[in-house]
């Protein structure tokens, strides 16, 4: 990953860990492994989620979508 969202630093973030996260979807449960980086500048530490994930949430994208579409869409019909 490139750039510190925090100090603007534009180089190349370093590997820091990872750690545990659950993912809830429509088909399973899981736990995956979710890498952080850290800015060789200003110190800071970033997550870099994958792209069906939501910051803070345990439910995919995906999930929280249907169930709005189950609850607003299908509710009107």
């Amino acid at each position: 990953m490139y750039g510190c969202k925090f100090c603007g630093y534009e180089g190349m973030l370093h590997r820091h860990g990872y750690y545990s996260r659950n993912v809830i979807t429509k088909h399973c449960i899981r736990r995956i492994s979710i890498l952080r980086v850290k800015c060789p500048s200003c110190g800071n530490t970033h997550a870099i989620l994958p792209s069906f994930l939501i910051p803070y949430y345990q439910y995919s994208l995906e999930f929280i979508f249907k169930c709005l579409y189950l609850s607003f869409v299908l509710k009107n019909v």
